[in-house]
C-alpha cells in the first residue's frame, strides 16, 4: 500500500511535496557522500523518485550550476509516474510513445527526450537465438501436453 501512496501521491503537488521533504531530510547526507566519494561523471537514475533529489544535491555541490550531466532512464513501459519527470534532466530515455508522451505532458522539451526502447541486459536478447522450440523445452522439463503457465 505504501508504494501505491507515494505512485499516486506523486501526482499531486501537496504531496509531492511532502515526500520530496522526507526524502531531502533522510537521504540528502548519503547521495552527497555518495557523490563526493566517486565523483561521477554522469548520473543516471533508474528510477522514480531519485530525480529531485541527486538534481538538488549536484547543483548544490556545483556551487549553485549543476556540472554533472543527469540523465534519466525510465523503466516502466506503459504509463508512470510524474515522479519520473524532472525538467533539469539533461535527457529522459523512455521505452516508447505513451511515455514520450507523458513526458511531454510533464513539461520535458523534445529534445531533451530520447526514445530507444526498455535497455536490456544482452543475454536476454540472445536468448532468442539459444531457443530451443517449445516443442523441445517442453519434452526436456517433461511437461509433454500439460498446460503451462508463464508468470513474469
Amino acid at each position: 500500500w505504501s508504494w501505491r501512496a507515494i505512485y499516486y501521491g506523486g501526482d499531486f503537488p501537496p504531496t509531492r511535496s511532502v515526500f520530496e521533504c522526507t526524502t531531502k531530510l533522510t537521504c540528502s547526507q548519503k547521495f552527497e557522500a555518495y557523490f563526493r566519494a566517486y565523483n561521477p561523471d554522469i548520473v543516471v537514475s533508474v528510477h522514480p523518485l531519485c530525480q529531485q533529489l541527486p538534481l538538488h544535491i549536484l547543483k548544490r555541490m556545483g556551487g549553485g550550476v549543476r556540472k554533472v550531466p543527469f540523465v534519466t532512464v525510465i523503466t516502466d513501459l506503459g504509463s508512470c509516474s510524474s515522479t519520473w519527470f524532472h525538467k533539469e534532466a539533461d535527457k529522459v530515455c523512455v521505452p516508447g510513445d505513451q511515455i514520450e508522451q507523458l513526458a511531454l505532458n510533464n513539461g520535458i522539451r523534445p529534445y531533451q527526450i530520447r526514445k530507444h526502447g526498455l535497455p536490456v541486459r544482452k543475454g536476454f536478447w540472445q536468448a532468442a537465438e539459444k531457443k530451443k522450440g517449445a516443442a523441445a523445452t517442453r519434452s526436456a522439463l517433461g511437461l509433454g501436453d500439460k498446460p503451462t503457465v508463464l508468470v513474469v
